[in-house]
């Protein structure tokens, strides 16, 4: 209900009005801020960590096929390797959920999202035990945690 004032008349104060000048009053909502906005950040980039010859695993990957493994700091992912600019990925979970070990010179990565769990098991390239591949992947996901 509008204020009146002592004559019957409603106020400027009432009818959304200034007081001091009687002009429209603008809600602060609909002021708009000439603050620039924020600058968005960067696209993460995939580095390389190492490759494998797939054995076995959770995953529909082809046994005896050479993989590249990969991580930008928040993703993990498995790809096929090609010149290709934008190479197939065959495999991507949130890094933080990924680990890996060296069993009997292979390399075994764990990934779990939610309620499932997937097994990757690797020969090191050229049948190579790949433990600098399991010490980069647990470094990733250290570092992830302690970006996050």
């Amino acid at each position: 209900m509008a204020a009146e004032a002592t004559d019957g008349t409603s106020t400027p104060a009432a009818k959304g009005a200034s007081r001091s000048t009687g002009a429209p009053v603008t809600p602060a909502a609909a002021v708009v801020s000439a603050a620039p906005a924020p600058e968005p950040l960067p696209e993460p980039v995939m580095q390389a960590i190492g490759g494998g010859v797939y054995v076995t695993g959770t995953v529909g990957l082809s046994p005896g096929t050479r993989y590249d493994l990969r991580t930008d700091g928040r993703t993990f992912q498995v790809i096929v390797p090609s010149r290709r600019k934008h190479p197939e990925v065959v495999f991507e979970r949130p890094l933080a959920g990924v680990d890996a070990a060296i069993v009997e010179g292979r390399l075994i990565i764990s990934a779990s999202q939610g309620r499932t769990a997937t097994v990757l098991v690797f020969l090191g390239k050229d049948g190579g035990a790949p433990e600098n591949v399991a010490t980069e992947i647990n470094d990733a996901v250290r570092a992830s945690q302690v970006i996050a």
